[in-house]
């Protein structure tokens, strides 16, 4: 009975240690205020892109268009941003930038980006073989409310673009 409440104990320590230490990269406060917009312009500003579309939360199919690159409940989501290439032969640059509203919910935007980018990978590997290796070497990240997946010619340089932005 005492090895059983030891093995309790030790496990309990250990599940309090990883609630503790949190884990993965929200190094972030929770800035539930940036624009969207402006942090895509220094995004887009830091790496070259091709012609990129771009859609937004404040557009009138939002909901349509969060649902193309995420598996989040739509009531989840503050705002997000999306830029991809116009043409997607010969160009696979993509941006995509979730906040949602509870942190906590993160970490289901960041692996449904994740998800997106591997079929994405996939996608390319049949469609466009030339931008196949571009899309594998695709980032995501999380950082407080937000979820981010890259995909250009210079991903490091994107990602410090949005941590200098957020760092503002």
């Amino acid at each position: 009975m005492k090895k059983a409440i030891a093995i309790l104990m030790c496990a309990l320590s250990v599940v309090t240690l990883f609630c503790a230490c949190g884990g993965g990269e929200n190094n972030t406060p929770a800035k539930s205020d940036v624009s969207l917009f402006d942090l895509k312009e220094a995004m887009l500003s830091a790496a070259p892109f091709g012609d990129m579309a771009y859609v937004s939360s404040n557009d009138a199919d939002a909901e349509t268009y969060l649902s193309a690159v995420s598996d989040i409940a739509f009531d989840k989501v503050d705002a997000f941003s999306i830029c991809y290439a116009k043409d997607g032969k010969g160009n696979s640059d993509e941006v995509v930038v979730i906040r949602v509203k509870d942190a906590a919910d993160t970490g289901e935007a960041l692996a449904s980006l994740q998800k997106h980018l591997q079929t994405r990978q996939s996608l390319y590997a049949t469609y466009d073989p030339t931008q196949s290796q571009k899309v594998g070497n695709g980032i995501t990240f999380s950082d407080g409310l937000y979820a981010v997946l890259i995909v250009s010619e210079d991903n490091a340089k994107v990602k410090q673009a949005f941590g200098d932005f957020m760092a503002k």
